[in-house]
């Protein structure tokens, strides 16, 4: 999953949370929190690299709200 991200340069939040939606609708809701965990692992990973927003929380953990469950 990391690897496919880096390839495809895929490093906003919008776009991580559409594919993070997209891994949600293709898997069976019992795999849906080792995914957002994968997700928050990588957002985490990815934007403390990045200047300007280290300590960015992961937007896939609170309330819900950010993510769509199909």
């Amino acid at each position: 999953m990391l690897q496919m991200i880096l390839e495809k340069e895929i490093y906003s939040k919008d776009d991580l949370k559409e594919l993070l939606n997209c891994f949600l609708q293709l898997n069976s809701p019992y795999y849906h929190g080792i995914i957002v965990r994968a997700f928050t692992e990588i957002w985490n990973g990815v934007f403390s690299l990045r200047p300007g927003v280290a300590g960015a929380s992961s937007p896939f953990l609170h309330g819900g709200s950010h993510v769509t469950y199909s």
